[in-house]
C-alpha cells in the first residue's frame, strides 16, 4: 500500500514539475517574444498544460 502512495506521489511530482517547467519557458519565451508584456498570465499557462496533460494521461 505504501508502495502504491510513494509512487502515485512520485508521479504527481514530475507532473508539476513538468508544468511549471514547461510554462515558466513557455513565460519567458512570450515576454521575449513580445517585448516584457506577456499576452497570457503565467496561470493561465499552467491552467492549460494541465488540462493538455490530463487529457494525454489516460493514454498511458
Amino acid at each position: 500500500m505504501t508502495v502504491v502512495l510513494y509512487s502515485m506521489l512520485l508521479i504527481l511530482a514530475f507532473f508539476f514539475t513538468f508544468v511549471f517547467v514547461t510554462a515558466i519557458s513557455w513565460q519567458m519565451i512570450d515576454l521575449l517574444r513580445h517585448r516584457l508584456h506577456a499576452r497570457t498570465s503565467f496561470w493561465e499557462k499552467c491552467s492549460q498544460l494541465t488540462q493538455l496533460a490530463i487529457s494525454i494521461l489516460p493514454f498511458y
